[in-house]
């Protein structure tokens, strides 16, 4: 009986550290993602902006 607990009790363990780790990580990929998307947006904004004035000085 022991046997059983202490194994079912280190996979259960296991498990959950795993369970943080994976939920870290995730955290930390969440969190680069939405950074990357601020950089890709606020660029797309310089980029329009200094386009739309060259557009406009062109005409």
């Amino acid at each position: 009986v022991c046997v059983v607990t202490c194994i079912l009790h280190e996979a259960v363990m296991g498990c959950f550290i795993l369970a943080m780790f994976l939920g870290v990580a995730l955290n930390i990929t969440i969190r680069h993602i939405q950074k990357a998307l601020q950089n890709t947006a606020q660029f797309i904004t310089h980029f329009q902006l200094h386009f739309g004035t060259r557009i406009r000085i062109l005409r």
